[in-house]
């Protein structure tokens, strides 16, 4: 669950107004979690089948929500629906958006990410938050923080996605771009870590290829820090880089992950190596880890225009090093995470019911969302529903 509709509907004129004015002041009339309602914070990746889930779907499926006095708000990374992060003006410093998780508290900080949620988990001494969506494991650090406060946590597998490169699109399924068809994660290594600092660089050593733009500057994106997608990326090329950790050049940029904008969108201009040597960049020359979930969200048109239908290409041709016949393609597994205590409480949530929160929404195959009928939300989310009880798994 996201704002309150009576909010949606005024929200164009509001924003236009405030910025005629010079100043936004936060909105008033948001929808308030009760005690009673279930709260969940965190990954963007996961916040659209959860919304889904919770809401129902575009495509006209009914969600828990629908039918149910006790809700489930699963407030999304970002203050805006289309998964997008806000800025200060005329700066590219993300604000740190604030909400309230439950009625007549104060508001806080705004979990955005995977490893946003579980530290706002960890440190949620009111049990403000009853689950977190996640698109990583808790690191082993965080599964021993969790059990000296409430028993650990328990993670559910809740469905699939993957992880491909996106660069810009010109028309449906057509990359307008000035690298390669593909790129291999040993050839992602050297961009991230800024070997190859332009086209001409994958050229020498691969030539085979042959960029449009050979002297411009390759322009790498990450999603922000925390983020679940900018863990599990990082992670695999740390795999592909043996078993070492990329650093990262300096030429690295940060977005808000899986915002097409970033690539799309962004502005011509000139990148400064650390050898003071000089390139020119376009949009057609940057690229973003990206879900195929998302990507698969945003070309139904869900978003509308903000961003619109093959606003990026996620690339699928052959990289030029010939390390694999595809480009790179992570597959991932989409989690919700929940205090052990809470798995094992005895207070049912709906009334009348038997089952507590978490085995009501996520902690069985009968659940909400674990139920085979709720399939057709995460297809309408672009993901693939798979559930399991993965206990109290951790990863790093």
């Amino acid at each position: 669950m996201q704002n309150a509709s009576i909010i949606k509907l005024g929200v164009g004129g509001a924003v236009a107004l405030a910025l005629s004015l010079g100043v936004i002041s936060p909105a008033s009339a948001d929808v308030q979690p009760q005690s009673t309602d279930a709260v969940a914070v965190g990954s963007d990746t996961v916040q659209y089948v959860a919304d889904f889930v919770a809401d129902g779907s575009p495509t006209g499926l009914n969600g828990f929500n629908t039918t149910n006095a006790r809700r489930i708000f699963s407030f999304d990374a970002t203050g805006d629906a289309s998964g997008r992060a806000a800025y200060q003006n005329g700066t590219a410093t993300a604000l740190p958006a604030s909400v309230v998780l439950r009625a007549g508290q104060k508001p806080v900080t705004r979990p955005n990410g995977s490893g946003a949620g579980i530290s706002a988990l960890l440190t949620d001494t009111a049990h403000q938050i009853d689950f977190v969506r996640s698109s990583r494991l808790p690191k082993a650090s965080e599964q021993s923080t969790a059990n000296g406060l409430f028993g650990g946590i328990h993670v559910y597998k809740i469905a699939t996605d993957g992880l491909q490169v996106a660069v810009n699109a010109s028309a449906p399924a057509t990359q307008d771009w000035n690298g390669p068809a593909g790129l291999s994660a040993a050839e992602l290594v050297n961009i991230y870590n800024g070997t190859y600092k332009r086209w001409s660089d994958i050229t020498a050593v691969n030539p085979s290829f042959v960029s449009p733009a050979p002297s411009d500057a390759i322009v790498p994106i990450l999603p922000q820090v925390g983020s679940g997608t900018r863990n599990d990326f990082l992670a695999d090329l740390k795999i592909a880089n043996g078993g070492v950790d990329v650093p990262l050049a300096s030429t690295v940029r940060t977005s808000e992950e899986h915002d097409p904008t970033a690539v799309s969108a962004m502005a011509n201009g000139t990148m400064t190596f650390a050898d003071s040597t000089t390139a020119p960049y376009t949009k057609k020359d940057a690229l973003a880890p990206f879900s195929t979930g998302r990507d698969k969200l945003i070309d139904t048109s869900y978003f509308g225009s903000t961003p619109a239908p093959n606003t990026v290409y996620l690339l699928n041709g052959a990289a030029p090093d010939g390390a694999a016949a595809t480009s790179y393609n992570l597959a991932r597994t989409l989690y919700l995470l929940a205090r052990q205590t809470d798995v094992t409480s005895t207070t049912p949530f709906l009334a009348g019911g038997s089952l507590n929160l978490v085995n009501t929404l996520f902690g069985t195959a009968t659940s909400q969302f674990g139920k085979v009928q709720s399939s057709s939300l995460f297809t309408a989310a672009g993901v693939t529903r798979s559930w399991a009880d993965l206990n109290f798994a951790s990863a790093g």
